[in-house]
């Protein structure tokens, strides 16, 4: 049984760990502003440059994850890319459009966080109640069930990885599914 104390970190630790998707992303950008932080939109296999394959073109931060492996997880059709770039952080979200029904949303958000922040989250999320260590992931990694969110510390950085089906976080099989492809990217 978890104490009020308990309780009150793990909520402050996914508080914390919403604001860093929250600025990773550059949620709140205006896109037609030009802020550097709003989405780009993404290259398809289909939209190619003349004279590129697939193997050559780059879609930025959403090379972060294979398109196969999001829709394997999801069991849906990719509808929506959403990559971002800020100082120390890359982001990707792939999945199903948005809406306001939460139960419609389904999604992958992968993000890779670098620096001296990046290090204290997962120090702090390590320890707290719940966490379950997961082996085989860089140089170490952990699941927060309560938060849905898989962490590898890899080197100097941190990759974290949520998965959200029908609205819902998804289980920690399919956030190691997306962290190893991830990894072997990189």
């Amino acid at each position: 049984m978890s104490t009020p104390g308990a309780q009150q970190r793990a909520r402050r630790l996914v508080g914390l760990a919403l604001v860093c998707v929250i600025v990773a992303s550059g949620c709140g950008s205006d896109p037609e502003s030009g802020d550097d932080a709003s989405p780009k939109p993404s290259t398809t296999a289909s939209e190619a440059p003349a004279g590129s394959t697939p193997e050559e073109e780059s879609n930025g931060p959403c090379d972060l994850v294979s398109d196969d492996v999001v829709v394997d997880v999801l069991g849906v059709e990719i509808e929506r890319r959403e990559p971002h770039e800020k100082e120390g952080s890359t982001t990707c979200i792939k999945g199903t459009k948005r809406s306001s029904e939460m139960e419609s949303n389904s999604f992958v958000n992968v993000n890779v966080f670098s620096g001296q922040g990046a290090k204290q989250l997962a120090n702090q999320a390590d320890v707290e109640e719940g966490s379950k260590q997961v082996s085989g992931l860089g140089d170490r990694a952990f699941f927060l069930p309560n938060a849905g969110a898989l962490f590898v510390v890899d080197g100097d950085e941190v990759v974290n990885v949520q998965v959200v089906k029908e609205g819902k976080p998804s289980t920690q099989a399919d956030c190691v599914t997306v962290a190893k492809d991830v990894l072997s990217r990189r």
